[in-house]
């Protein structure tokens, strides 16, 4: 889906990146749809990536239906919380906020049997985390992106991903 918007970038990133007045004014879709529109052929390749490193590490976790109910809360989440923590941002676009959202979801729900991978990429997830607030985002990753990075994407899907993989978790335990 990603690769087919971006080939038809110019008609749909108008309509579906998110764009914080074009929401307050009833295009709610857009809290949703901006994950799936990337700048340039770099910026879709880093968060392809990203989705494959991911699959690769927690894909066999969930099912599938449950991996796409997922990735909706945490891209609606991480949607949402830029709507009301950050009002100064006016639109991103990219999927890097619904990756780490999944990172830290994935990490949770697969801890029960791979203690070791689920807490070292916990570790490196806040290690990132805490460096991208301390020191911002990498200058060579912004040339490519031909934008700056929003650090605060990037958390607010981290929080959605822990509460959402706790929840998932805390469900299991239930049953």
């Amino acid at each position: 889906m990603m690769l087919l918007l971006f080939l038809f970038e110019a008609f749909a990133a108008d309509v579906l990146i998110y764009d914080r007045h074009a929401i307050r004014i009833g295009e709610c879709w857009r809290v949703f749809s901006g994950h799936f529109i990337h700048r340039n052929g770099y910026h879709l390749a880093l968060n392809i990536a990203g989705l494959i490193l991911i699959w690769n590490l927690f894909g066999d976790f969930l099912q599938t239906h449950q991996w796409l109910v997922l990735t909706f809360v945490i891209a609606l989440g991480q949607s949402l919380g830029l709507f009301v923590f950050y009002p100064e941002i006016a639109w991103f676009e990219g999927i890097s906020g619904l990756l780490h959202g999944l990172i830290a979801a994935g990490s949770l729900i697969s801890f029960s049997r791979s203690p070791a991978i689920s807490l070292s990429v916990l570790v490196a997830l806040a290690l990132k985390l805490a460096s991208e607030a301390w020191f911002g985002s990498s200058q060579a990753i912004q040339v490519w992106l031909e934008q700056p990075v929003l650090v605060e994407s990037h958390w607010c899907g981290a929080v959605v991903g822990l509460l959402a993989g706790a929840v998932i978790v805390i469900r299991r335990y239930v049953r």
